[in-house]
């Protein structure tokens, strides 16, 4: 497994667990397990550390923590938490999936889809032909 590195120090996942643990530890057990259990990409589960979700999600495994548990089971039972959640009325309101679907596994989609449309918006400001740069905008949301 290829564990992508944070590119969000200060905040996000990497940032709120760097105030009380070894961040770097932390980060490589959190993609691993998440993306074991939800079948998800690296990169993608990267992105959805990196975001406020994955500061949410660094407050749960500290929670885990005080729990007695050990790091590595400690990242499993908050997965394992998220994991059962499924969103509800105001999240498929918000992403326009349906209710009840899988909250960690699609909370990683949603935001690893949010940072591909950023890109994808800034890559249009370089581009010169304004149809390319259309065709291009189409391409990377419908991915």
């Amino acid at each position: 497994m290829n564990i992508p590195a944070t590119q969000n120090e200060g905040y996000g996942f990497y940032g709120t667990i760097a105030l009380y643990h070894n961040p770097q530890e932390f980060w490589t057990l959190a993609v691993t397990e998440i993306c074991r259990v939800t079948g998800e990409h690296e990169e993608d589960v990267a992105v959805f550390l990196d975001s406020r979700h994955g500061r949410h999600f660094a407050d749960e495994v500290y929670n885990v923590l005080g729990g007695g548990l050990d790091n590595r089971a400690a990242v499993a039972a908050a997965v394992d938490k998220w994991n059962a959640w499924t969103f509800g009325r105001r999240l498929s309101g918000e992403t326009g999936l349906p209710q009840n679907t899988p909250y960690l596994h699609d909370l990683i989609a949603v935001t690893a889809a949010r940072k591909k449309s950023s890109a994808a918006a800034a890559f249009t400001l370089i581009v010169a032909d304004d149809q390319l740069a259309a065709g291009l905008l189409r391409f990377v949301a419908a991915d």
